[in-house]
């Protein structure tokens, strides 16, 4: 099996830091390079269309483009984890459902490495994950690293955790709760 590209998802969380690094430590050893993939979502109840206007801007664009634009001036952060270790890395920005766009990348890599709050019992059968949906439906073999789950975080996944919410996400959910 051949692993000379590895698809990396970040969400931008405390915890993606460790993963990239981890993976980029990884794919080193393996003379691997790096696709890292950030996918974002509108808030529930928006679509990507839905007109917005950041802070501070004049001008008008929708929720998908000012998310998409600010993942882009985030990645560069997660990049040189990459570079720091001399491996080639790829940024990719998508926009959509984050398992559905996860695995639409997977062609063209070797393998998926992934983070994951390592939930278990009811709370794992309750919230679920976007790990776990990837690794159920991939075509690739998927590794999931165990981040720093706190038993007090509230987040379903390291996908929802509120360290990784940009301002246009808090902006936007604002303004949807009026």
């Amino acid at each position: 099996m051949q692993h000379d590209r590895i698809l990396v998802p970040v969400d931008f969380s405390d915890c993606s830091r460790m993963l990239v690094s981890q993976a980029a430590l990884f794919a080193r050893r393996l003379g691997a390079d790096i696709t890292l993939l950030h996918v974002v979502a509108p808030p529930d109840g928006l679509t990507p269309d839905t007109p917005f206007v950041p802070d501070g801007d004049d001008e008008a664009t929708t929720v998908g483009q000012a998310l998409v634009d600010a993942a882009w001036r985030r990645m560069p952060a997660y990049e040189a984890i990459v570079e720091e270790v001399g491996v080639p890395v790829e940024p990719v920005v998508d926009l959509g459902v984050v398992a559905d766009r996860i695995l639409e990348h997977q062609d063209g890599h070797g393998m998926i490495i992934m983070g994951t709050h390592g939930r278990r019992g009811l709370a794992r059968m309750l919230m679920g994950s976007v790990a776990e949906q990837v690794t159920r439906r991939a075509s690739l073999p998927v590794m999931t690293v165990r981040t720093e789950h706190r038993p007090d975080c509230e987040a379903r996944s390291c996908a929802w955790c509120a360290s990784h919410l940009m301002p246009q996400d808090i902006q936007a959910r604002h303004e949807l709760d009026g």
